[in-house]
């Protein structure tokens, strides 16, 4: 990040090529990389998913016209709006951006993760992951999907993800779309915002069906 001055962490040259692969490494030298819970700020364990926070020499001193104050918590710390973790000897291992966590449950889901996932099944071509709103769980997993086979099916799809997520993480919804109806911004990327409105319509017109289907009655 521009405001981390950029690099915060980063692999050793003698790290094993395992670990410069699964992880973005150890903090910099003179900057202090922590795990906290995204609302109460407390520090979180190790392995524990949370916002990546930064504190050191070689950040900003702070955004343009702003006081310091405004940029950096009590303790100094800069909040980098993104998901992590960090291992037990200070390896950190990026999620996603916090603003696409989806809370189910009272559970943090990362859609970057939901997404890679659903992108290693053959018959995927795009998946896109929100959040549809629920009223005893909070949220619910969704996907969108552009399929590279029509034979591609929602059961599929979900017990394909059942074998590389948790429980929690599986998509509860699972849409089938060609690429245009994707919304996106002016940069190309998905605008998570629409993507988060049409996920509601569409689990709200599948409600209504199933609500004004007539009974199917056993043939006699």
């Amino acid at each position: 990040m521009t405001e981390t001055g950029p690099m915060a962490c980063t692999t050793r040259w003698d790290d094993p090529l395992s670990l410069r692969s699964a992880t973005h490494g150890r903090a910099m030298d003179g900057l202090d990389v922590r795990i906290v819970d995204p609302e109460s700020n407390a520090p979180l364990p190790a392995d524990t998913e949370g916002e990546i926070v930064v504190r050191g020499s070689s950040l900003m001193l702070r955004y343009y016209k702003m006081r310091p104050t405004a940029c950096f918590d009590q303790l100094g710390f800069f909040h980098t709006g993104d998901l992590g973790s960090l291992d037990s000897i200070g390896h950190l291992r990026f999620i996603g951006r916090l603003k696409d966590v989806i809370k189910t449950a009272g559970v943090n889901v990362a859609a970057a993760e939901v997404e890679a996932a659903l992108a290693t099944h053959p018959k995927v071509r795009i998946a896109c992951v929100t959040a549809v709103p629920h009223p005893s769980r909070g949220e619910n997993v969704a996907a969108f999907v552009v399929p590279t086979d029509a034979s591609c099916t929602e059961a599929e799809l979900r017990e394909f993800c059942a074998t590389r997520l948790a429980a929690y993480k599986v998509p509860r919804h699972v849409f089938f779309c060609n690429e245009p109806d994707l919304p996106t911004l002016g940069s190309g990327k998905i605008d998570k915002q629409r993507l988060r409105a049409l996920a509601r319509q569409r689990v709200a017109d599948r409600d209504e069906t199933k609500r004004t289907q007539p009974n199917e009655r056993p043939v006699r």
